[in-house]
């Protein structure tokens, strides 16, 4: 098999990956993928040498490698065909640490892990027999199984072109100057005097977080890019943020789980710490960073302690109602209106506690509505589908809302005594605080399973009580639903139809 050098790359940072096509036969949607290891060099040079394996390895051999396993997933198959160019690019690396570049001493080096028996492993002990078998169709010679001459033959035949080939390898080497395997510098052809790189080794494990970062983030979404910040900030709390990244191992790793484990959160929020953090260890053993992708494999399980959240009942609606009419010229403005607006809404705090002027509007028809966007400076929504107008409730024009909002100029948050943070991407700290550590308990409606989001369970049920499409209820919410592809989500659905079904929450 000839080799072909556009099966490595180099990534952005400066390694050479392996980077060879599975059969598109052997996908089962016919969908095109590949093998990809990280060779962990910067040199091009040591890079050809490594893939130099793969030679061994044509279609042929891969073609029968997957007949001998059609009865797994592909998810499987590509598992263990990846697992047979690991061991293939292992050999040939232990075997260049070994000998070096190829030289006079050692252009007669006959692979000899291609015909041995390694302890029973499928990647040698079976494609030997195969590999002969094809290696006599190639040179028109009959095949004999288990014929020891005949293997004799057509191992001469193929050390050979092996000696053929290795001397043109050595023509090659010999007209530059080569450096040694553990030397992690960029060559390009034609250039003398390379600035070296920082070696692997320096880098911390908050500078590849930060790469990781750089990389990835301009394709995230606003409310992603908040919650990773926040998992990101935790993982650098648990362990010495300058570790070397070669130096991480799985103790560092669970010991980053195991204080998201003594964490008071959900355990599906305690899953998406992990899900970020095997994100980044992925990118970071493919580009070279460490050894091995930390965290595959590690997630928390439900258990009967986790709590279930639940909507407000009608009784506990009217108890907040009028609390909170109680203590209205008592209480700050934005506690008692962003309360308000998340019991008749059913928008999530974040959503009202960023409202500027400019998000409340009316209609052609004069229907009044707020608009949940990111039009505005800091403003982020969860996801496509939190872009909306939500028509206001009657009841809340008549408490005054439009007086409210109608003091301030236009582009202002009409929420001036909060405080954006960086670190959780809203405005909602303060509000959420008073919410759940003062409100209600002065109330007597603290526990576990009611906090802020109850407002959205409580809107959702009474409204499908009153016999209002799911469809529509979904629009008014902000939940993503299949078939949506407006930028604002109404789900087709008029201002007036909407407003008909907002009207029909009472409790």
């Amino acid at each position: 098999m000839t080799f072909n050098p556009s099966y490595i790359f180099r990534s952005r940072h400066g390694v050479y990956y392996l980077r060879y096509p599975i059969p598109i036969e052997h996908h089962p949607l016919g969908k095109r993928d590949y093998i990809k290891l990280s060779l962990k060099t910067y040199i091009k040079k040591e890079a050809l040498n490594l893939v130099n394996m793969i030679r061994y390895l044509d279609s042929s051999s891969i073609g029968r490698f997957y007949n001998m396993y059609g009865g797994l997933t592909y998810k499987e198959y590509k598992e263990k065909l990846t697992g047979l160019f690991r061991e293939a690019l292992e050999v040939r690396k232990s075997k260049l640490d070994e000998q070096g570049f190829f030289s006079d001493d050692s252009i007669t080096l006959t692979p000899d892990w291609f015909y041995k028996d390694n302890d029973g492993d499928i990647s040698t002990s079976i494609l030997i027999e195969e590999n002969y078998k094809s290696l006599c169709e190639r040179a028109n010679l009959p095949y004999i199984p288990e014929d020891e001459e005949g293997r004799k033959k057509v191992s001469q035949l193929y050390n050979a072109l092996c000696l053929e080939m290795n001397k043109e390898l050595l023509n090659y080497n010999n007209n530059l100057k080569m450096p040694s395997l553990t030397q992690r510098q960029v060559m390009q052809d034609n250039v003398t005097d390379t600035p070296s790189l920082k070696p692997l080794s320096d880098y911390s494990v908050e500078d590849v977080i930060e790469k990781h970062w750089n990389e990835n983030s301009p394709n995230w979404k606003p409310q992603t890019i908040k919650s990773y910040t926040t998992y990101k900030n935790f993982f650098l709390t648990c362990i010495d943020a300058q570790t070397s990244s070669c130096a991480f191992n799985i103790e560092h790793a669970r010991t980053i789980r195991n204080k998201i484990g003594e964490r008071t959160i959900a355990t599906k929020t305690k899953n998406e710490y992990l899900t970020y953090y095997r994100q980044v260890f992925l990118w970071a053993y493919n580009n070279g960073y460490t050894d091995k992708e930390y965290f595959q494999g590690m997630k928390f399980k439900g258990n009967a302690g986790d709590k279930k959240m639940r909507e407000y009942k009608p009784h506990e609606l009217t108890l907040i109602y009028k609390s909170l009419q109680e203590q209205k010229n008592k209480i700050k403005p934005h506690y008692y209106w962003v309360t308000m607006l998340g019991m008749y809404t059913g928008a999530r705090q974040s959503e009202l506690t960023q409202l500027y002027k400019d998000n409340f509007k009316q209609d052609k028809n004069g229907i009044w509505r707020i608009e949940i966007s990111e039009r505005f400076e800091n403003q982020s929504v969860k996801s496509e589908a939190g872009h909306r107008y939500i028509p206001i409730h009657p009841e809340l024009i008549k408490l005054g809302l439009l007086d409210y909002v109608n003091q301030f100029k236009d582009g202002t948050h009409i929420f001036p005594l909060l405080r954006y943070s960086p670190r959780s991407g809203d405005y909602s700290k303060n509000v959420s605080r008073w919410f759940n550590q003062k409100f209600l308990v002065d109330i007597g409606l603290k526990e576990a399973s009611l906090d802020f989001h109850s407002f959205r369970r409580s809107i959702t049920t009474i409204l499908h009580q009153k016999n209002v499409d799911s469809h529509i209820v979904t629009a008014l919410i902000g939940h993503s639903k299949e078939g949506i592809t407006q930028h604002y989500n109404t789900g087709g659905y008029t201002s007036a139809q909407l407003k008909e079904a907002i009207d029909k929450f009472e409790f």
